[in-house]
């Protein structure tokens, strides 16, 4: 999304409306990958990513864990050539995307101690992972270093995973077929004309929509009204990601695409 350049991330905006490492040092002690699946380890903390700045490309695999005491996200952007942090910093600044920057989605908001994958198909070249949540004193966490640069070479021999599930997106709304308690990986699909996006949404006990924005707008400083378990930002049409979640029994999840309106709702068994 060209706003996540914005100080408040498209997502904030429509959970608004709707009611809408990260460094350039040494690599990270707590991230790994291993050759067979390419998984790399990203974990998200304030206020910083702890992963490997050299990854290897073609498949693959970022599990994320949100080690943090706060919500977070990871928006992922394609650079052209080869920029510094001081680059990316200076275009955050500016509040447009620059146009060596390419949205290519991510991972949407993870609640502390939430782990959640995405397995994407990469070319040789630089990336990076920014979370605009806000700070308690109302800053994105951008601002506050959560940035990372990291840079993918060669092609890896590693496969997607299989999905044991497929959820399907077109301009009338979500096929969602039963979801029962546990991890799933998930093929999530854009069959549609639009992009779509794939936010999980699980309201605690008599929260709403309207105490959802007021939770973000105060920069969760009051206890969160809903858990987050992961899913997918706006990918393109015809485009799919697999992802893994899980689902607690006895929730109801909302699977939302804000900017569309569409919803769908999950009752997890």
């Amino acid at each position: 999304m060209k706003a996540r350049f914005a100080i408040v991330t498209l997502l904030c905006c429509a959970l608004l409306l709707a009611a809408c490492g990260g460094n350039d040092e040494s690599d990270g002690g707590g991230a790994g990958s291993t050759a067979d699946e390419n998984v790399v380890e990203v974990g998200l903390m304030e206020y910083s990513f702890d992963m490997p700045e050299e990854l290897e490309g073609g498949t693959v695999t970022f599990a994320a864990t949100n080690e943090g005491e706060l919500p977070h996200e990871i928006a992922f952007g394609q650079i052209e050539g080869e920029r510094t942090m001081d680059d990316v910093m200076k275009a955050l600044e500016g509040g447009r995307p620059p146009s060596w920057f390419k949205d290519i989605a991510g991972i949407p908001v993870l609640s502390p101690g939430v782990r959640a994958s995405m397995t994407r198909d990469l070319d040789e070249g630089q990336y990076i992972f920014l979370c605009f949540l806000p700070t308690p004193e109302g800053t994105p966490h951008v601002e506050e270093g959560m940035v990372r640069l990291f840079s993918l070479t060669g092609t890896s021999d590693a496969e997607p995973p299989s999905a044991d599930l497929t959820i399907t997106a077109t301009e009338d709304g979500f096929d969602v077929p039963e979801i029962s308690a546990g991890t799933h990986t998930i093929e999530l699909v854009n069959d549609g004309t639009k992009p779509h996006e794939f936010a999980f949404v699980s309201y605690e006990e008599g929260m709403t929509e309207k105490d959802l924005g007021k939770w973000f707008g105060s920069g969760f400083k009051t206890e969160a009204p809903a858990q987050f378990p992961g899913g997918m930002q706006t990918i393109k049409p015809g485009t799919s990601v697999v992802v893994e979640m899980t689902f607690e029994s006895g929730r109801t999840y909302n699977l939302e695409d804000f900017e569309a309106k569409l919803t769908s709702e999950i009752e997890v068994e």
